[in-house]
């Protein structure tokens, strides 16, 4: 089944946050080439208060799975452009955001809406 998982975070540090959700971007759409259950992924940012939305359609078993899915998709993206991504998003245990570094994305990212697509 095919639904659209929505995932959110708020970036950490001081970094140039325009540009790195530039690299994030480009980052979402190679790892949806080299997938055969991501498609249609997108980024918004509110750069004022560094808060990123991540939206992508996933291919898979259960409701479940596609959040599973979805979150590793966009932790994947995240540390593929020096990221780092706290805690598992689907663990209500969060690791300490004063750990983040000032120049790379730090985020616990979080679904936000799953949809039928």
């Amino acid at each position: 089944m095919k639904i659209r998982v929505t995932s959110q975070f708020q970036v950490s540090g001081d970094s140039d946050l325009d540009l790195q959700t530039d690299h994030l971007q480009d980052a979402l759409l190679l790892l949806e080439r080299e997938t055969s259950w991501a498609t249609e992924a997108d980024l918004s940012a509110v750069l004022s208060s560094r808060l990123v939305n991540i939206s992508v359609v996933i291919n898979g078993s259960s409701w479940a799975d596609a959040e599973h899915k979805a979150i590793a998709f966009c932790a994947q993206a995240i540390e593929s452009v020096g990221g780092q991504v706290i805690a598992d998003a689907l663990e209500t245990d969060r690791s300490d955001p004063s750990l983040a570094s000032a120049n790379s994305l730090f985020a616990s990212v979080q679904t936000t809406e799953l949809v039928p697509a």
